[in-house]
């Protein structure tokens, strides 16, 4: 086993792959959670009346 370089070694080539695997994956997810609540922000922002001042008219639309 001491012939075989750390970097060739199988379990070393698995370990690295999950690890690529999991911090894009996780990568992914973050992105898309962070555009999901930019855009979920910005909705709410445009909504003209609905800033929490004005309960009759937020009760008007419900």
């Amino acid at each position: 086993m001491k012939d075989i370089p750390w970097w060739k070694r199988l379990g070393f080539k698995l370990a690295a792959a999950i690890t690529v695997c999991s911090l894009a994956t996780l990568g992914v997810f973050v992105a898309l959670v962070l555009h999901s609540q930019q855009r979920q922000l910005l909705d709410q922002a445009q909504r003209p009346g609905l800033d929490g001042r004005d309960g009759r008219r937020y009760a008007e639309i419900l």
